[in-house]
């Protein structure tokens, strides 16, 4: 399962999967964010939905959001490519805490 978020900086963010067919599709209806608290009981809350009856999220011009509990940012060369090409990747980044 892929799954991104969209939104602003310091605004909401719309938690998205990837469908068979590598379409964002919006899951807002059934999780508000992609958290520590909602990722682990994600797979039973998607069991059994079907994706492509999900509302399509248009991605493109919008920012892809950090990924849950990270402090990072993505390379410039990420940056510089647009949602459309990337909205087929799984896209991991992993932090060390202190």
């Amino acid at each position: 399962m892929r799954l991104m978020r969209y939104g602003a900086r310091d605004g909401a963010k719309t938690p998205v999967v990837l469908d068979a067919a590598g379409q964002a599709r919006d899951v807002s209806s059934l999780v508000a964010d992609f958290t520590p608290e909602t990722i682990e009981t994600l797979r039973q809350t998607l069991d059994g939905v079907d994706l492509e009856g999900l509302p399509l999220f248009e991605a493109q011009g919008q920012r892809i959001a950090a990924p849950v509990g990270c402090r990072c940012r993505p390379s410039r060369s990420f940056l510089t490519k647009p949602a459309a090409a990337i909205a087929g990747q799984m896209i991991h980044y992993f932090t060390a805490r202190g």
